[in-house]
């Protein structure tokens, strides 16, 4: 399953209001080289999330130790 660094998350700012939330997250991720299908579902769902939906969806897989 697919985690996400606290501290990399923590860098994330939403910029271009032209992309949802959880496009542009994926995007500076660079979540389209997962391979993994379990994975790449989730990261396609969280493409085409937005706003509170896409918050949640990446606070359930933040690796907090990181």
């Amino acid at each position: 399953m697919i985690f996400f660094s606290q501290t990399v998350v923590d860098t994330f700012r939403k910029q271009n209001p032209d992309l949802r939330y959880g496009q542009e997250f994926h995007q500076f991720m660079q979540l389209d080289k997962i391979e993994n299908p379990a994975d790449k579902e989730f990261c396609d769902r969280l493409y085409e999330a937005d706003g509170e939906k896409a918050i949640a969806m990446i606070r359930e897989r933040i690796d907090h130790a990181q």
